[in-house]
């Protein structure tokens, strides 16, 4: 059955009709927006990651905006880095830079307040890390030259765990001797085993190889401690003819100050443990009774 409408609905129809096409319905404002590739809370990596922005603007009707010639700012926000080995304050930007060449540290550096590198020019930035288990706040703004308005999108990056995820912590500030590093770290040696032990809770030489100036020298972004004076000896130091630190077994490219950190491989006697010369990277003999190597812990 037809729905019969009186007069006066039939006038107030058509007005309806007409109001709604001399005032369509409005569309959303021109958005602008970030996308990331690379990176992630589940990733990991053994050297550096790189993170990859795009930036994206959309008209009110929905459509691409070509953003080639506009003014395109980017700038990092902040930096927190989560992981347990970090050394530094949390909000410090060592080990990460624009671009997508990773930074590659062999020596301490102060605390960087700021990231490294020229900021990018365009719809595309990248950012590289050497530290992992880091969150950074990115943000990018775009001046359209036809109408003069800026757009502004903020985001939130993650780097995946790096080389120092495998530390249960900063290493510890001070100098020790083999077999207190093991104390100190919980763990224990087996007299009778020659090769690398992890019970003894020391890393190996290739987990502390994959921090050093050999690598991208996470361990020296992450601001981990270099090894304090040489304390004078009260007696002779089994293996040690020569003390820190014109010890002849410091490899060129590790002179100081310095960086020799316990592994938790030993001689069979115990008169000699194998240490890490964490700016070159190389491993060596050290006297096991020296007090100076410095000893980064594993869970």
């Amino acid at each position: 059955m037809a729905f019969d409408c009186p007069p006066s609905c039939r006038s107030l129809l058509v007005c309806m009709i007409m109001l709604g096409l001399s005032c369509p319905v409005s569309l959303p404002a021109a958005a602008l927006s970030l996308s990331a590739k690379g990176g992630g809370a589940l990733s990991t990596f053994a050297e550096s990651q790189t993170v990859t922005l795009t930036a994206s603007l959309k008209d009110d009707a929905g459509r691409t905006v070509s953003l080639d010639g506009e003014q395109v700012r980017w700038s990092a926000v902040s930096s927190h880095v989560r992981s347990k080995a970090w050394a530094r304050p949390a909000d410090r930007w060592n080990g990460l830079c624009w671009g997508g060449k990773a930074l590659s540290l062999s020596g301490p550096e102060e605390d960087s307040l700021r990231m490294t590198g020229a900021v990018p020019v365009g719809p595309t930035a990248s950012l590289t890390d050497i530290v992992g288990e880091r969150d950074v706040t990115v943000q990018v703004s775009v001046t359209l030259k036809k109408t003069g308005k800026t757009h502004t999108a903020t985001t939130r990056i993650v780097f995946g765990k790096g080389p120092l995820s495998v530390f249960a912590g900063a290493p510890l500030k001070i100098g020790t001797t083999w077999k207190e590093a093991i104390s100190r770290c919980g763990g224990k040696d087996d007299p009778d085993v020659e090769t690398y032990q992890p019970c003894t809770r020391l890393p190996s030489r290739e987990q502390l190889q994959a921090v050093s100036g050999a690598k991208k020298g996470a361990a020296f972004a992450a601001g981990w401690p270099q090894n304090p004076p040489c304390p004078p000896r009260k007696g002779p130091i089994p293996g040690a003819a020569i003390p820190l630190p014109r010890d002849s077994d410091i490899p060129p490219g590790s002179e100081g100050p310095y960086f020799i950190y316990w592994t938790g491989e030993a001689e069979k006697v115990r008169v000699f443990a194998i240490v890490v010369y964490l700016q070159s990277g190389s491993a060596g003999r050290y006297p096991a009774a020296a007090p100076v190597g410095i000893a980064a812990c594993l869970p």
